[in-house]
């Protein structure tokens, strides 16, 4: 009778002697058969490789999101928040805005009112404003690590004035 060893060999019991199977063959059943895989892509942590039919593997890189199935994930999506605080303003005075972002290569922050000229850049920060004389709408725009873009906005609201009879 005969038996796999666990070196991938055919062992004959009666004899005791190991045949091992040829490159491309395992023991099966006692007996060596050859080895036959399906080719494609696949998962092993987070390195994709391929497999030949010839059941050799080869990596083929390292998958920076992680890998699934038999590919690489794709990078996350931008996310984002800009704010103001306070919100609501006196003519002539300042506000604090704060911003922050995550999976961007760049952002910028900038205003749309043409009296005042806040400008800045950077994933995440906190700028003090220039003083707001009218209703000022402040954007954050990033560029995502997976190429898609992120807008966000605050608004700065100025209290009316009120009007003497």
């Amino acid at each position: 009778t005969y038996s796999c060893t666990t070196g991938g060999g055919v062992l004959n019991r009666c004899t005791g002697a190991v045949t091992p199977c040829s490159p491309g063959s395992i023991c099966s059943g006692g007996r060596c058969e050859v080895q036959v895989c399906t080719a494609g892509y696949f998962c092993q942590g987070n390195d994709l490789y391929y497999r030949t039919a010839q059941c050799t593997n080869s990596f083929i890189q390292a998958c920076a999101w992680g890998c699934a199935g038999s590919a690489c994930n794709a990078p996350p999506p931008p996310t984002g928040t800009i704010s103001v605080v306070p919100a609501l303003v006196h003519s002539g005075e300042t506000t604090q805005v704060s911003w922050s972002a995550t999976n961007v290569d760049s952002c910028n922050v900038t205003e749309d009112n043409p009296t005042i000229t806040d400008a800045w850049s950077g994933a995440n920060g906190t700028q003090t404003s220039s003083e707001i004389d009218r209703k000022t709408k402040y954007k954050l725009s990033c560029t995502g690590i997976d190429g898609s873009d992120l807008v966000a906005t605050a608004t700065v609201n100025i209290v009316p004035q009120e009007q003497e009879k």
